[in-house]
């Protein structure tokens, strides 16, 4: 059974030797033999975390709020075979529309 407590400080070890390697411009071989590690060993490490944050970010589709639409209604005009016409028609009257259409036609 392993120690949690190597664990630990290995991740710690890990953790530390690659916040550090992102601070320079040297590739992952030259700092590898600078600090006398494993190249293989960085690597699968630097991998290891790489999952770790990339499985953190959210997937699919976020909802991104859009301001309100402002409805211009035109008002309808009707025509009638005799001439006449009704202008101003909304959704605010079509009641009494109805009824002089009844009346006009």
């Amino acid at each position: 059974m392993s120690n949690p407590g190597n664990s630990i400080q290995n991740n710690q070890f890990w953790q530390n030797h690659l916040s550090q390697w992102r601070q320079t411009s040297l590739s992952q071989t030259e700092y590898c033999r600078q600090h006398n590690i494993r190249a293989d060993s960085f690597s699968y490490h630097k991998c290891k975390t790489l999952k770790k944050t990339s499985s953190t970010k959210p997937k699919g589709f976020i909802k991104v709020p859009l301001p309100p639409q402002k409805i211009v209604e035109k008002p309808l005009t009707l025509k009638f075979n005799n001439g006449s016409c009704l202008t101003g028609i909304s959704e605010s009257n079509l009641t009494l529309v109805k009824q002089l259409a009844v009346i006009l036609a």
